[in-house]
């Protein structure tokens, strides 16, 4: 198991924030280490395909 972050830690949003690590204003919860080693990885092909970088925002939708 390990903690995962929502908003992503890799957003202004995040855990990463402009105010660093610790400030309060995500959610954390254990889940599956490889389950979130994989999320990371589609995150990061996201980025990439998207062009997304520092302070571009997007939006993200969850659906069922």
């Amino acid at each position: 198991m390990e903690c995962d972050e929502y908003p992503f830690a890799s957003t202004y949003q995040g855990a990463a924030g402009p105010t660093g690590k610790g400030h309060g204003h995500y959610s954390v919860r254990a889940v599956n280490g490889k389950h979130n080693g994989d999320h990371g990885d589609a995150l990061k092909r996201f980025y990439d395909a998207h062009h997304v970088a520092s302070s571009h925002p997007f939006c993200v939708s969850i659906a069922n």
